[in-house]
């Protein structure tokens, strides 16, 4: 069995061409090991189109190197697998552990999407920056209010009416902004009624940009949570769902029964442009562009 090796960004191709069996299992491991050390990829495209033959050891290396891949943050993916091959991996019963595609265009252009995807992941998904344009006021319409939790609901409401319809419809829209101002309520103001809330927001027919200031101390241990976030994500970018569960929640010793981070989990996903906090952390700003 020989490897054929080409990099193409990040993503590392190997072509199989032979037999994967025990008489060279040890040569195709300090292979890919070496190529692995020395090339870091973030993703493994494996083409065995000129793969003829795999034993069950064969097999088991397969899934020795899919679990230093996932171990080492590394997507990885298949195509071109031969019927022979495809086979004893049914009869194994371990198909739904290889990802496997029809090409090596199709393969190498999911592995690109979700490597962008990862990386959006690993980054920082909260920043801490005065500066950010999503910080800007400019041409925004503004409220402050003093509010506690039984008019957060009603006050949603409103901001969203004047969103344009193309967007207004979506209905995790108003949903966002009442959790933003929600925390903003619960954790900034404490509830305090004597607290006022400054709220900034813009719409578009294809965006929405929200930014709420509160009264209160500011997001206690910030940088933990965003810490805790990533944790939470390789174990989902590597499908370790097993530890994962360790990373449901994030909690402190402030924290309430209600208390688990997920609102922040949501606001991360949900507003896919950016969110902001300033340096004191008690104003947060949050934007999404819609597909129209």
């Amino acid at each position: 069995m020989t490897l054929k090796k080409s990099m193409k960004g990040e993503i590392m191709i190997l072509a199989l061409i032979g037999e994967l069996d025990m008489y060279n299992s040890t040569e195709f491991r300090q292979q890919v090991d070496g190529l692995m050390e020395k090339y870091s990829p973030r993703g493994l495209l494996m083409n065995f189109r000129d793969l003829t033959y795999v034993d069950s050891s064969g097999i088991g290396l397969l899934l020795s190197l899919l679990k230093r891949t996932n171990r080492n943050n590394c997507l990885t993916c298949f195509c071109y697998v031969q019927d022979q091959v495809m086979e004893i991996i049914k009869l194994t019963r371990i198909l739904s552990l290889f990802d496997i595609r029809s090409s090596e265009k199709k393969a190498f252009d999911y592995l690109e999407s979700q490597i962008s995807g990862k990386k959006h992941f690993l980054n920082a998904p909260i920043t801490i920056n005065e500066d950010s344009p999503l910080m800007k006021r400019e041409g925004m319409k503004h409220k402050t209010i003093n509010i506690d939790f039984s008019r957060i609901r009603y006050i949603s409401h409103i901001i969203t009416q004047d969103a344009p319809p193309e967007i207004r419809e979506y209905n995790l829209l108003e949903q966002q902004i009442s959790e933003i101002i929600k925390n903003a309520v619960r954790h900034g103001n404490r509830n305090d009624i004597s607290k006022s809330l400054k709220i900034w927001w813009h719409f578009s027919p294809r965006s929405a940009r929200l930014i709420v200031e509160d009264e209160g101390e500011g997001f206690h241990n910030l940088e933990g949570w965003i810490g805790f976030y990533r944790k939470r994500m390789e174990c989902f970018s590597r499908g370790d769902f097993e530890t994962m569960t360790d990373y449901l929640s994030y909690r402190t010793e402030e924290s309430t029964e209600e208390d688990g981070g997920n609102a922040l989990f949501a606001a991360v996903e949900y507003w896919n442009r950016g969110v902001v906090f300033n340096n004191r952390k008690n104003c947060i700003a949050v934007a999404r562009d819609f597909k129209c």
